[in-house]
């Protein structure tokens, strides 16, 4: 059974306690007192996340996180840090990690990065199989004139991502993607942009200049984009 959450902490309590949290939010997770015993659960086609304590007995977080990029560089990965422990933390998220929590955090704060960071991977494992799906189609003519399944999802995915990209706002967006909702505002649209965001961000290493060129919108609004999602900008670009 896959679950949504893969945790790993050497602390019982803070394992126990992470895990309760998930739980009460009603995520599934299998908790793992080390990362070695947690890596034989992580493969390229695990449909969730990874949680994971950077100190540990043995395999450390960082070297779990470089371990699980070398099998998936798309599967999110958080880390939960020390107090003081910012530095290792802003490097480890340059090498690929999704987000990091620094000791003591609140449980809603962690459920809240885990639920966008499980919406990152679903967006990414449906795109990678709509390709999948796109490249061993039977049908030359049906799939040059895009009526397949799979196309049509991929184009509605593409169509979301390039009115947000045009800058539209969710009011706008939600209401011409989904006239059915009544332009009310959609959590699974706003999820969709995060992961754009994310995504384009961290195909430009972070950088905030070719990321707002590429989605064809002006710094100002990028700006906004982030703040609203919460995400984070470490380093140089920051004070771009």
């Amino acid at each position: 059974m896959s679950h949504d959450i893969i945790l790993v902490d050497d602390e019982e309590h803070l394992r126990t306690a992470c895990a309760q949290a998930f739980e009460l939010a009603g995520l599934s997770v299998v908790a793992f007192e080390s990362a070695e015993a947690a890596l034989e659960n992580i493969g390229n086609t695990h449909p969730g996340i990874v949680v994971t304590d950077v100190k540990m007995a043995g395999m450390g977080g960082l070297q779990l996180l470089a371990t699980t990029q070398e099998r998936d560089p798309q599967l999110p990965v958080i880390l939960i840090t020390g107090h003081g422990d910012i530095p290792t933390a802003v490097k480890a998220m340059q090498d690929g990690a999704y987000d990091f929590l620094e000791k003591p955090f609140a449980s809603d704060r962690l459920v809240d990065i885990s639920r966008r960071a499980l919406e990152l991977r679903r967006l990414v494992l449906e795109n990678r199989a709509l390709r999948d799906e796109i490249t061993t189609t039977d049908s030359l003519e049906r799939l040059v004139v895009g009526r397949t399944p799979p196309m049509v999802r991929l184009r509605e995915l593409q169509n979301i991502a390039m009115r947000y990209a045009l800058g539209f706002g969710l009011d706008e967006a939600d209401h011409a993607i989904s006239p059915e909702s009544g332009g009310e505002l959609s959590d699974k649209l706003a999820a969709f942009e995060s992961a754009v965001l994310q995504q384009t961000l961290a195909a430009n290493d972070g950088r905030l200049k070719p990321t707002y060129e590429q989605l064809g919108i002006s710094r100002k609004t990028l700006y906004e984009k982030i703040r609203r999602h919460g995400l984070q900008v470490h380093g140089e670009e920051a004070a771009e």
